[in-house]
């Protein structure tokens, strides 16, 4: 999964999913119109990717033997779990593990130093040994995502927040031509927590950028 997709997806499964409430339409049709009808029908694509999403990941570790998940430790011994950290986390823990070793030869290469070239080159390769596991274990895991179905609606998942993220982002960039215009845009904001709770404060900049006149240029951070 997408990186930050952890922290939207939590959100989306509690505050996201409440109903937002009717507004009052425009006079006429207009871009704005277009704008919140857009993010209304991303928002319900991604909120309905992301139920999808918890119900196969819940059965897909219900399904999976112990330790099923797990990408050796040669050195500490134990594992990492590959189906909830990436390839690059465990890689690099394993590394820290392998440093620490090498490190602790420090002060025997004072004293014996070919002892300690030697137990340097085992711990050098015992890491390529285990970085191989590591690469492996992942490999054995997409596969078995694949298999089960798990990865498709991971990528529906990622597709469906790439999209109402999109629309999110139209919808504050949008430069209201009226004062109606912007208290609806803010009224739908404020009942809509993907855009209104962005940590972020992404949307927050697009949106104080679209009161700035066009072509007023870039007047830099204070």
């Amino acid at each position: 999964m997408k990186t930050q997709p952890i922290s939207r997806r939590a959100l989306a499964a509690g505050l996201a999913l409440a109903p937002v409430a009717g507004l009052p339409a425009l006079a006429d049709a207009s871009e704005l119109d277009r704008l919140i009808q857009a993010h209304r029908l991303a928002k319900a694509a991604f909120d309905t990717a992301v139920d999808d999403l918890e119900k196969i990941d819940d059965a897909y570790d219900d399904a999976c033997r112990d330790g099923e998940h797990l990408a050796p430790n040669l050195m500490i011994g134990g594992g990492y779990d590959v189906h909830r950290l990436d390839r690059d986390e465990c890689r690099k823990m394993a590394n820290r593990d392998y440093e620490s070793q090498r490190q602790r030869l420090d002060t025997l290469a004072h004293i014996a130093p070919d002892i300690a070239e030697k137990a340097r080159a085992a711990i050098d390769a015992k890491e390529a040994e285990n970085m191989a596991l590591i690469d492996k274990a992942f490999e054995d895991e997409e596969a078995r995502k694949e298999a089960f179905g798990l990865a498709e609606v991971q990528r529906r998942w990622e597709a469906t927040n790439d999209a109402e993220h999109e629309a999110a982002t139209a919808l504050c960039s949008y430069q209201c031509k009226t004062i109606e215009e912007a208290r609806i845009r803010a009224e739908y904001i404020l009942q809509t927590p993907l855009i209104r709770d962005d940590g972020e404060g992404e949307y927050l900049k697009a949106l104080l950028q679209s009161f700035i006149p066009a072509g007023a240029g870039d007047r830099g951070e204070a």
